[in-house]
């Protein structure tokens, strides 16, 4: 996804949690999000407090002004849906990271952790694409995360 300048310095100035939204709907319509990884191709990570954070991006026009500092010779990494799933969700679950949703110029984002952010991921997917539905063994429909193969994120609905 390739995004005109204005588009980049408009969501760039959003509040962090409206940066959130805007990342979920657009990781949802493209099955894509972005990081950073370094010269051996690990994932950057950075810190606050005593947390190790993991950041993403819906686009990679929106990392440039993070690639300063200590990051300034690593470079964007695209992810897609499954990698997401099958790779790096139980790395941050492993670890223990939070992730950094949307940093702009070297300031943190919108910070969550992967039960918070995988939930709403998978609700933002699931509306998108109406799927993920499945009856669960009392009859009630529930949204399913066929991606991340973890049980995180069920939603109950009411019919």
């Amino acid at each position: 996804m390739s995004l005109n300048i204005k588009e980049v310095e408009n969501v760039s100035k959003l509040k962090p949690f409206k940066r959130y939204q805007y990342f979920l709907r657009k990781v949802a319509d493209f099955e894509e999000l972005w990081t950073i990884v370094d010269e051996n191709n690990e994932i950057s990570l950075s810190h606050i407090d005593n947390s190790k954070l993991i950041s993403f991006w819906s686009a990679k026009d929106f990392i440039k002004s993070n690639l300063s500092g200590n990051w300034k010779k690593h470079k964007p990494e695209k992810i897609g849906l499954d990698k997401l799933g099958k790779k790096i969700i139980p790395l941050i679950i492993e670890n223990n990271y939070l992730i950094n949703v949307f940093p702009v110029n070297g300031k943190s984002g919108f910070v969550v952790n992967i039960e918070e952010f995988a939930g709403q991921l998978l609700f933002e997917t699931a509306t998108k694409r109406r799927k993920c539905l499945r009856f669960n063994d009392t009859g009630r429909k529930f949204l399913f995360n066929p991606f991340l193969k973890l049980k995180l994120g069920i939603l109950l609905i009411d019919s």
